[in-house]
């Protein structure tokens, strides 16, 4: 009843894209489309993870408990897809909700646009991924919104009800979702 979409993306062999991950998936995906190779990203110990150190040869290892980046491959002279998935898998590995919070800021309703997310740490931890804003002649706001949950699934586009996939941008109200406590 509340599902509108299924996004056709992997999510990889293991448990590791997790909700909050879906968001730095999304971000990541749609940097690597553009050809904006010098992104990264930050592990929970806000270690920077540029995806064009990977690309060198280097890899995040876990020395006294703490990231820390050596040698262990040969650099690519230019990144497959492959190789960013497994850059991906391994950001995923070493990020979690409070360092994507760090690299956030908040958004008014008013500001919203596609790419901002809402964040439950749960339980149960879900991401809420803004896909598309929309107005209406009077001024009304709405947006479509894409679910993940943990453990690793496919990523949802909702919807409110059946009539709809537009959830109504308030100021007044929390955003209410099937499934979940509102937000």
């Amino acid at each position: 009843e509340h599902l509108a979409a299924v996004v056709a993306i992997d999510i990889g062999s293991g448990d590791v894209q997790r909700s909050t991950d879906v968001i730095l998936r999304l971000q990541a995906e749609w940097r690597w489309y553009r050809e904006e190779f010098r992104m990264q990203f930050l592990t929970n110990e806000k270690t920077e993870l540029p995806l064009l150190k990977w690309g060198d040869g280097e890899r995040v290892v876990s020395i006294g408990g703490q990231p820390k980046w050596v040698r262990k491959a040969e650099p690519q002279v230019k990144i497959d897809y492959p190789h960013f998935r497994d850059y991906l898998d391994n950001v995923f590995a070493w990020s979690d909700s409070p360092a994507l919070l760090a690299e956030s800021d908040t958004l008014a309703p008013d500001r919203l646009e596609p790419g901002a997310f809402f964040l439950h740490q749960g339980p149960p931890a879900e991401v809420l991924v803004v896909i598309d804003v929309a107005s209406s002649s009077s001024g009304d706001r709405q947006m479509l919104l894409a679910q993940a949950l943990n453990p690793a699934e496919n990523i949802h586009v909702i919807r409110p009800n059946r009539a709809t996939p537009w959830f109504p941008v308030r100021t007044d109200q929390p955003v209410v979702v099937p499934r979940v406590k509102p937000y």
